[in-house]
């Protein structure tokens, strides 16, 4: 199993998903209300189904929902097929990077963003970096300050990880 400093991969998924997302992904994603039955077919294994509600799910959603919170929630249905059905993980993970690229290209500014970028082999140095760009993005972003204070506290400058810490919590 793939280690990133001292955590596992998966441990560091999961972790990123509670950052940005704070939400079980069977109740709601970023404003906009899942079906139910998408993350339940995702984890029993039925990936084709998973995304084909998710389709319908999403032409619905189109006329109401902000389009980077859309394809933010595609994102993470891709996401989550590339965990729940390894053997087509690959096309998965493809269509996954091809979403990332989109809000690359449409949102390069926005505070999640940045987040977005940071990845299991980033070093805690461009981890802060992309948080504090984060930050000066959107001020309000919780998981940004935490992320930051993690990988300030990697770096042994406790004080300013504490400071982050405690910011992001009292947001």
């Amino acid at each position: 199993m793939k280690t990133i400093g001292k955590i596992y991969l998966p441990i560091f998924l999961v972790v990123m998903n509670w950052i940005l997302v704070g939400r079980s992904f069977a109740q709601e994603l970023r404003g906009i209300p899942m079906p139910k039955n998408v993350s339940e077919l995702l984890w029993s294994g039925k990936v084709d189904s998973a995304i084909s509600e998710f389709e319908v799910f999403k032409k619905a959603q189109s006329k109401t929902a902000d389009p980077y919170d859309l394809l933010y929630v595609e994102m993470t249905v891709y996401r989550d097929a590339q965990m729940a059905d390894v053997s087509k993980a690959e096309s998965y993970k493809a269509k996954y990077d091809a979403l990332f690229q989109q809000i690359l290209k449409k949102y390069p500014d926005r505070s999640d963003t940045y987040l977005l970028q940071v990845t299991p082999e980033s070093t805690p140095e461009q981890i802060i970096e992309l948080t504090t760009k984060a930050i000066k993005s959107d001020p309000t972003n919780w998981g940004a300050y935490q992320m930051r204070s993690r990988a300030l506290y990697q770096l042994g400058r406790n004080e300013e990880a504490a400071a982050d810490a405690q910011k992001g919590q009292g947001l």
